[in-house]
């Protein structure tokens, strides 16, 4: 009994110095809020660092409160509700991140890269954290609880932004320097399997981009000019042969850039295997040094035979001229008589009921093969199915002899078959004889 005593006061002692704890956490958390962060940060921190101490220290007091809530009202259930747990664990997490974070920079060399790299992370894992707090909140089933806390942890809203467009900008330039201007792309070679070796399978993209940073300001200067279309030629090879007799670059750079083409086309090529998948074939690059001159065109050439094409088929277009019997043929000239026919004066196509020649709506008529319905609902279809009948019908009237040579040529014709089925007996006659 005195032990049941001695336990209940000593739960006493501690669930009162953890509830008093709670508030203090909750006063911290809404002190810090309206002043933009605590004061508390080490003795070490600079003048980059301290803002975010500040900052990781407020979002601890606001995430004991907030968990301390969760499990007062939720108890057991908080496990059940994953949803809510697992946003308490994404705060918890970013948290020990963004303090590694700090950690690391704090025994790094500190240059600009390093700072440019915590930055970016550093706001990232922030805003996370910020956005974890929001939809705990709003998702909290005790409403009441929620807003009382929400206003607590953030009683000015969100105040934490992701990182910004410009700064990953930044981040990817200064990723992509090397060696001495970025210390800290050095520090993660360490960790990963890396070599330049340009038979390697990653050792080749890292080889090509090597040399790129060895030749940028040439391959630059290249580029600029060739997007200015100041060479000529289909290909790059073309164009680096046309910079060198042109003198805007020397021999050896033009030798350079067709290697360095040559390691980036390479760079992006992907393996080959046999059939079975069991051996790997050798890539193949046409850009290399060796075929490079299988890439040259004869681009004078093509250039003026595309030329003298041009002015041939200029200088054949000739007007076509109709003639018509205006005596015979009382009715509008259709056709390619006349070329205007089927078309209104702002060049849309006629309609049929437009076109006012019963001769012409009588032609473009095929009551068997036509589809009514259909070419009702597409007026496109229509006008363009009676333009074309209107046009073929023309022209095969055009070239139908008149009746005198019709008759003229049949009688010709039928005389001469006469004429052969009369000999053809007789060529029989004589060779049975023979």
């Amino acid at each position: 009994m005195r032990d049941k005593k001695a336990a209940t006061e000593k739960f006493d002692t501690l669930f009162f110095k953890h509830l008093g704890y709670t508030f203090n956490r909750g006063a911290k958390a809404f002190i810090a809020g309206y002043v933009g962060g605590s004061d508390n940060a080490p003795r070490f921190a600079d003048a980059f660092t301290r803002p975010y101490y500040k900052h990781i220290n407020r979002l601890s007091a606001s995430f004991a409160l907030t968990a301390d809530m969760a499990l007062g009202l939720l108890a057991g259930d908080l496990k059940r509700k994953e949803m809510l747990s697992g946003r308490l664990a994404d705060i918890h997490s970013h948290l020990f991140i963004a303090t590694a974070i700090l950690q690391f920079y704090e025994h790094g060399s500190k240059s600009e890269a390093e700072r440019l790299h915590a930055k970016v992370a550093l706001q990232n894992s922030l805003y996370t954290i910020q956005e974890a707090f929001v939809s705990f909140f709003a998702n909290f089933p005790n409403r009441m609880a929620a807003n009382v806390v929400s206003f607590v942890t953030f009683p000015s809203g969100r105040i934490f932004t992701p990182a910004s467009d410009e700064l990953k900008r930044q981040l990817g330039d200064t990723f992509m320097d090397d060696f001495a201007t970025n210390p800290f792309r050095d520090y993660l070679k360490t960790m990963v399997y890396y070599n330049t070796d340009p038979d390697d399978v990653t050792g080749r993209m890292e080889h090509a981009y090597q040399t790129l940073v060895e030749i940028e300001p040439l391959w630059q200067k290249f580029k600029k000019a060739e997007h200015q279309d100041s060479f000529e030629g289909l290909t790059f090879e073309d164009h680096v042969v046309h910079a060198s007799q042109n003198d805007s670059i020397t021999e050896e750079e033009a030798e350079v850039l067709i290697q360095y083409n040559a390691m980036r086309f390479d760079s992006l090529l992907t393996d080959v295997f046999d059939k079975h998948l069991s051996e790997a074939q050798e890539r193949d690059n046409p850009h290399t040094l060796e075929n490079a001159v299988n890439q040259l065109t004869n681009y004078a050439a093509l250039k003026k035979e595309v030329k003298n094409k041009s002015s041939v088929s200029t200088d054949s277009e000739m007007p076509v001229t109709h003639e018509l019997n205006d005596t015979t043929n009382t009715e509008p000239q259709t056709g390619d008589a006349n070329p205007n026919h089927g078309y209104e004066s702002d060049g849309d196509v006629e309609m049929v009921s437009e076109q006012d020649t019963v001769k012409e709506i009588k032609s473009q008529a095929n009551f068997e093969k036509s589809n009514p319905e259909a070419e009702a609902l597409d007026h496109r279809y229509r006008d363009a199915e009676s333009h074309l009948n209107e046009r073929m019908s023309n022209n095969h009237s055009r070239h139908i002899a008149p009746p005198d040579e019709v008759d003229e040529s049949a009688s010709d014709k039928h005389l001469q078959t006469l004429d052969d089925q009369t000999h053809l007996p007789r060529e029989r006659e004589e060779d049975d004889k023979v």
